[in-house]
Parts: C-alpha cells; structure tokens; sequence
C-alpha cells in the first residue's frame, strides 16, 4: 500500500512539473532593452515598458511615451 502511495504521489508532482516546463518557450521578454538585459529590467525608469516589470516605475516616466512590439 505504500508503493502505491509513493507511485501516485510520484505521478503527481512529475506531471506538475511536465506542464510547467512544456510551455517554457512562451516566456518571451517584452522589449528588446529587458531582453539584451536578461530580464534585470526592474530598476530602469526611463522606458514604457517598465510596465511589465515593475509597475511603481510608471511613476517616473515623463511625458507620454509609447511603445509597440510583435511577437
């Protein structure tokens, strides 16, 4: 009986982390600033799309500025 405990514990949690790493690809950076960054994008203040990585950082943009991408 504790086999199969373990077993479908075992199954669980391996089909967890299938699901987590089967879609990995999906986690795209939003511009290509935090991208040449690795992804250390949350202290700059100075470009719209802080947005996505810290929200507080609107705060600090002046103007109006805008920015568009495609993935």
């Amino acid at each position: 009986m504790k086999k199969m405990f373990f077993l479908i514990i075992a199954l669980i949690f391996s089909t967890v982390t299938l699901a987590q790493e089967t879609f990995s690809f999906l986690r795209l950076d939003q511009s290509t600033r935090a991208a040449a960054l690795a992804g250390s994008f949350v202290s700059n203040t100075d470009d719209p799309n802080v947005l996505f990585y810290n929200p507080a950082g609107i705060s600090y943009l002046t103007d109006n500025p805008i920015s568009f991408s495609y993935v």
